[in-house]
């Protein structure tokens, strides 16, 4: 398994991977925002890839362009990027209808989280505004769009990314233990009892 590299600005850097500094005259860039990912050459496009999405998931983002269409995710997605899907704000007070999802044409339009809670970029055309509002704002008198939001939140929640970043960082699960006496021992360790494996 490669080293985890952490994306950064790819403005002015040399044309070489970071996995391997193979120089090579085009490489492949794993973008999260413009100019701003990891370099890579065809070899290590994979661990490009994990490591974008560890970043993602380590600073609660979510590329809803990058979600396939048979993710948990995907109805959600489906329902907020409708055309004809509105959803409302209130500002001190005052009730504002007709926001929208506000898409970046250039494919980096993300679900992030803030203050603790998930949102979405959204618009409102009437009026040019544009914030990032919180999922709960979804949550309307319709019970089969409040599942799908109450869904996306728990989906959120448990990390899209979360198989990625347990890649990146090592933290991929482990076969357990054989229970093998003859592999597997029990013994004290500052009075309490623990399993190790026997010195061979």
């Amino acid at each position: 398994m490669a080293v985890r590299v952490i994306p950064k600005n790819l403005c002015m850097r040399k044309m070489v991977c970071e996995y391997c500094d193979m120089k090579l005259e085009t490489v492949k860039d794993i973008v999260i925002l413009r100019l701003f990912g990891i370099r890579t050459c065809d070899e290590h496009v994979k661990c490009g890839i994990r490591d974008v999405e560890a970043y993602l998931h380590e600073n609660n983002y979510v590329n809803i362009n990058t979600v396939s269409l048979d993710h948990k995710l995907s109805p959600f997605i489906d329902m907020i990027a409708k055309p004809d899907f509105t959803f409302s704000e209130s500002f001190n007070g005052i009730h504002e209808k007709g926001w929208k999802l506000l898409v970046d044409p250039t494919e980096f339009t993300y679900i992030i989280k803030r203050n603790m809670q998930w949102c979405i970029p959204a618009y409102l055309p009437s009026k040019g505004d544009q914030m990032y509002m919180s999922l709960i704002n979804l949550i309307n008198g319709d019970p089969t769009s409040n599942t799908i939001v109450d869904n996306a939140i728990k989906t959120l929640e448990k990390g899209i990314y979360i198989d990625s970043y347990n890649a990146s960082c090592g933290l991929a699960e482990k076969p357990p233990l054989s229970d093998d006496p003859k592999l597997i021992e029990t013994i004290m360790h500052n009075g309490v009892p623990v399993r190790c494996v026997r010195n061979m």
